[in-house]
């Protein structure tokens, strides 16, 4: 499979990024969802493969052979993945031909044909959003889950935004302007491991997210070689790593914002920590010994709260 990273030859009103390792099991839904996309405008899906170990590559290159104008496959030679390295200048080249960037992961996939119409509708007649978003179906192991942010088409707030953190709406959801990535070279965003986040805020913040209640899309929960199941079950190191990235992430946008969102900001560190530490028994010691800046912020009812909970009574709330 040719390694060298292919370059646009024409604009697309919207380009689809998807990235993906070792979903052999998952990826042919994500490309059945980009390929039966009923639009009036150009798009076409970048979908990079991060060097993976099993079938991935190939059931990629099928759909791109089948569908050479919308699936365009990166076939990368090492693993960006493991070795930290963002993807985002091999692709760049492709965003700047585009107005609009929807994201799907390759264990997710989209069942709305017109998802995209729909949400490029929305913005292109509401300059000042700059992102829309929808309801999603979350399917897990357990099932599927009886999920939905709201009732009815709304606005998110940033305060809302920020208070959720990052699955507050599901990826695989999201179209937003690409003139948002001029925003996400800030140092405080590329050194978080969780770009989906930041993302989210910053157009928040930058403009208006537009929530859309009916269901375009399915995001798998913690099913073995998804995305929420490594972030779960893995390394526990590395989690507490990820997590202070998180932290440093909220310090670093209430600097950007001047602190417009302090006390919203403040709220979510302390809500985020103090969650860990109450469903990872097994590595407490560790979290109270990284996090106790987030700690100092509890107030003394807090305090008692995280105690009592330490101490297997679990009131906190």
């Amino acid at each position: 499979m040719n390694s060298i990273i292919p370059q646009p030859h024409s604009n697309y009103k919207v380009i689809i990024k998807c990235y993906t390792y070792n979903h052999q099991k998952y990826i042919e839904d994500a490309l059945k969802g980009f390929v039966m996309q009923k639009t009036n405008f150009p798009f076409c899906a970048i979908v990079v493969d991060d060097f993976s170990t099993d079938k991935t590559a190939e059931i990629i290159k099928k759909y791109e052979d089948h569908y050479p104008d919308i699936i365009k496959g990166f076939y990368l030679q090492e693993n960006y993945l493991s070795q930290k390295k963002s993807k985002g200048p091999l692709i760049k080249p492709w965003f700047d031909r585009t107005e609009y960037i929807a994201l799907c992961e390759g264990d997710d996939y989209w069942i709305d044909p017109y998802k995209l119409q729909k949400q490029v509708d929305w913005l292109d007649s509401h300059i000042d959003y700059t992102m829309c978003c929808t309801d999603a179906i979350i399917s897990s192991p357990y099932g599927e889950l009886d999920w939905h942010r709201y009732d009815n088409d709304s606005d998110i707030t940033p305060e809302s935004m920020i208070v959720g953190g990052g699955f507050y709406i599901q990826t695989a959801t999201i179209l937003y302007r690409k003139i948002i990535n001029n925003y996400m070279n800030e140092n405080f965003i590329r050194q978080c491991n969780t770009g989906d986040y930041s993302r989210q805020i910053m157009c928040s913040i930058k403009g208006k997210v537009r929530y859309l209640c009916n269901k375009t899309a399915v995001y798998r929960y913690q099913n073995p070689g998804s995305w929420s199941y490594n972030d779960i079950y893995g390394d526990k190191k590395k989690l507490i790593k990820n997590w202070r990235s998180v932290v440093n992430l909220l310090d670093g946008f209430d600097n950007y914002t001047s602190g417009n969102y302090s006390e919203t900001i403040k709220y979510r560190k302390i809500d985020f920590i103090t969650k860990k530490i109450i469903n990872y028994k097994q590595i407490r010691p560790l979290l109270y010994n990284e996090f106790q800046d987030v700690l100092s912020l509890l107030s003394f009812k807090q305090k008692i709260k995280l105690f009592l909970c330490k101490h297997k009574l679990n009131f906190f709330s």
